[in-house]
């Protein structure tokens, strides 16, 4: 039983794997920010920015802003990636005649979203840490040395990555894929727009916006990469931002454990081929 889970979600990640590199969708979006970051750095140059990390002031450094921009390109085609892929992985591959090849003739459903998801996660991941891997070099040309802030909010953002390419994945398994990308991105935006109504003086709004902001994932902090290049100090510290990090984790594990556990009892199975009219034998007189 086991050695046929781990052969059922490897293979099936595989297949998700290269399904996502193959698809038009990541090859466009990696092939438009790769030309958006070529033109874009073509019309600067980092290595003259250097000097203003010594200024006074707390705007970020122009070298800094190159490679927070690059950073920023890069998750956001993940996220676009994520979203999309994830909510349309199962209904395509009911559709798609390559999973039979893939997979055995039946697999229960929990390996097979496991495995989906981790084929996911790993395309949307590395996209993302190309993105990085191209800022870490623009700040070496700037010769720019962030504070370990940074760290925190690259560990925020891939966490928010993973947190909604799982909600793709799962509200994918039960919903059409328009519905479940829509629902998808409410669930990660709507705690964050209800924070200004927790105090509001109509009660429905107010609990209606504290239902909201405590059932949804927790709302990530803007501005923590571009805080990094910033000589004034960062008022919350480290804490809160590992937190969120760390809450967001828990809750797209929650959300893809509650995702096995109702499917549990399912299995998906390979359609048999019917045989051609050609080869049937007709019966004898």
């Amino acid at each position: 039983m086991v050695d046929r889970w781990q052969q059922s979600v490897g293979a099936i990640a595989a297949h998700g794997l290269r399904r996502a590199v193959r698809s038009p969708l990541f090859l466009f979006v990696s092939a438009f920010a790769l030309l958006v970051l070529f033109a874009h750095g073509c019309s600067h140059d980092p290595l003259s920015a250097g000097s203003t990390l010594g200024q006074e002031d707390s705007a970020a450094p122009v070298g800094a802003s190159e490679a927070v921009g690059a950073l920023g390109l890069w998750t956001g085609a993940a996220a676009l990636v994520g979203l999309v892929l994830g909510a349309s992985a199962v209904s395509s591959d009911l559709r798609s005649p390559a999973l039979e090849a893939a997979v055995p003739r039946s697999v229960p459903k929990p390996a097979y979203l496991l495995g989906r998801w981790l084929g996911l996660q790993t395309i949307v991941l590395a996209l993302a840490g190309a993105g990085a891997v191209l800022s870490f070099f623009v700040l070496h040309l700037a010769r720019l040395d962030p504070s370990p802030i940074l760290w925190v909010g690259l560990a925020q953002r891939l966490v928010g990555l993973v947190l909604l390419t799982t909600l793709a994945l799962v509200l994918g398994s039960w919903l059409h894929p328009l519905i479940a990308g829509i629902l998808a991105l409410l669930v990660v935006t709507l705690p964050g727009l209800a924070m200004p109504y927790l105090e509001h003086s109509a009660w429905l709004l107010r609990w209606l916006s504290t239902t909201v902001y405590y059932a949804g994932p927790a709302v990530s902090q803007d501005g923590l990469i571009s805080a990094a290049f910033s000589q004034a100090p960062l008022d919350q510290g480290y804490q809160l931002p590992l937190l969120v990090a760390l809450e967001n984790g828990l809750y797209a594990l929650a959300v893809l454990g509650v995702a096995l556990l109702r499917s549990r009892q399912r299995e998906i199975r390979r359609k048999e081929r019917e045989p051609s009219p050609a080869r049937e034998t007709s019966p004898q007189a």
